[in-house]
């Protein structure tokens, strides 16, 4: 039974990824646009849903 949590081996080499997402650059610009819309107005109203 799948206990849902990964195998040894991908834990052993999880936090070595590695690739463009990860450059300071790629990161600091997500960052800058999560920042950008917590701060929208009326954030608070919308909603995040798979609902059709």
């Amino acid at each position: 039974m799948d206990d849902g949590y990964f195998g040894e081996d991908v834990a052993a080499t999880y936090d070595q990824s590695e690739g463009p997402e990860f450059e300071p650059a790629a990161v600091d610009a997500t960052v800058g646009f999560l920042a950008g819309l917590a701060a929208s107005p009326g954030l608070a109203c919308r909603r995040v849903t798979t609902a059709p």
